[in-house]
């Protein structure tokens, strides 16, 4: 006799979520990925080192020049694999929340013209707006919503 376990279909770590990509070794990232973690109640986030395995599959052909831009990328599976970059990435993030998030939200519809150059003065001194030695501690339910 099959148990329960036996006809439950197999589970696809990135269906149904949303896959963040960010500098592990930026501490402005990993405050901003401990506060999604904190804000997601859902669990629709899931996170990856830019420079991982992870990124460097998702990413493809894409992935030195990614690396390169120095940038949060934000990857949607319900959307045909859509791609959100940088400043339009992180308020995707928070449309994506919904709920009282939505209005900063739907700043993510704004050209990246409009967004970026904030997002770039920002990654320049993320190191010296939050100090360059940050070493989070993740619960182990927080590390399920990591991939390597």
């Amino acid at each position: 006799m099959k148990s329960k376990k036996d006809h439950q279909p197999s589970f696809h770590p990135m269906k149904n979520k949303v896959v963040i990509l960010f500098d592990d070794t930026c501490p402005l990232c990993l405050h901003s990925v401990r506060f999604l973690l904190k804000i997601d109640h859902k669990g629709l986030f899931l996170f990856a080192p830019l420079a991982g395995k992870t990124a460097k599959k998702l990413l493809k052909n894409e992935w030195k020049s990614t690396i390169a831009m120095n940038s949060l990328v934000l990857l949607e599976n319900k959307r045909g694999h859509k791609r959100w970059y940088r400043s339009r990435a992180v308020f995707r993030s928070f449309w994506l929340l919904g709920g009282g998030w939505t209005l900063l939200g739907s700043l993510s519809f704004l050209p990246s013209w409009a967004l970026d150059p904030f997002y770039r003065l920002m990654a320049r001194h993320r190191h010296h707006l939050v100090g360059s030695k940050v070493h989070p501690r993740f619960s182990k339910e927080e590390q399920k919503r990591f991939l390597t």
